[in-house]
């Protein structure tokens, strides 16, 4: 999502239509001597590359815990399977992945530090579309915002069906670890397509535009509340 925003504030003719994350599955995996975001003082941690949301993620981790940026040394390292092994070998003392590789990685010693999405509102994922397609075929767009809904209720209330079909796609090694992800994933999937106000504007700030930037600018809701009959 913060690419699209990035985008449509550079001036691309692109609309976020619908969110999918409502919230970030991020989360911050550390070594077990790391008890705290303060510890990260003097230490090294992999992000996907400089500038991603995964790193602006870690930014607004350390602003919110008082570490100075400079006093953590950032290591781009993607894919996520990279940062895993990087922390596993001891090149890195901390990693910003998603759920659930830090289910993969507990097990082997490493601790779940904190999850991104209690530090900040920011949501991860959407639709994103061209303007054309909104003007000149607005009812396709239409359809798939109004499926899509659809499929979340149905994910977030089948959960015996879901479970098995999570843990083939993402490759977790059981159930129980699948069980585990649904249960942080579910949370962030919104039944009504939208981010909240508050997580936009965070979204916006920290892919680099202003905060005050209109939310018109970068999205359109009016699809998906069309969709919903609002």
């Amino acid at each position: 999502m913060g690419s699209a925003i990035s985008g449509a504030g550079q001036g691309l003719p692109i609309k976020i239509v619908m969110a999918f994350a409502a919230k970030t599955h991020h989360v911050l995996v550390t070594s077990r001597d790391i008890s705290s975001p303060q510890d990260l003082r003097g230490r090294r941690v992999g992000i996907s590359r400089p500038g991603a949301t995964p790193h602006r993620e870690l930014l607004a981790v350390l602003d919110k815990y008082k570490v100075e940026p400079s006093d953590v040394t950032v290591f781009g390292l993607e894919p996520d399977q990279n940062r895993l092994l990087a922390l596993e070998r001891g090149q890195v003392d901390a990693i910003v992945t998603g759920v659930p590789y830090n289910l993969l990685l507990e097990p082997k010693g490493f601790k779940t530090l904190l999850y991104v999405k209690d530090v900040i509102d920011i949501p991860l994922s959407a639709l994103t579309t061209h303007d054309d397609w909104i003007r000149e075929k607005r009812d396709e767009v239409k359809a798939f915002v109004a499926a899509a809904p659809k499929a979340t209720a149905y994910v977030k209330t089948h959960r015996s069906e879901v479970l098995p079909l999570l843990q083939e796609f993402i490759g977790l090694p059981n159930q129980a670890t699948a069980s585990r992800a649904y249960d942080v994933l579910r949370d962030i999937w919104p039944d009504n397509g939208l981010t909240s106000d508050k997580g936009l504007t965070n979204a916006i700030s920290l892919a680099g535009l202003p905060a005050s930037t209109p939310h018109n600018r970068v999205v359109d809701w009016s699809i998906v509340k069309q969709a919903a009959g609002k």
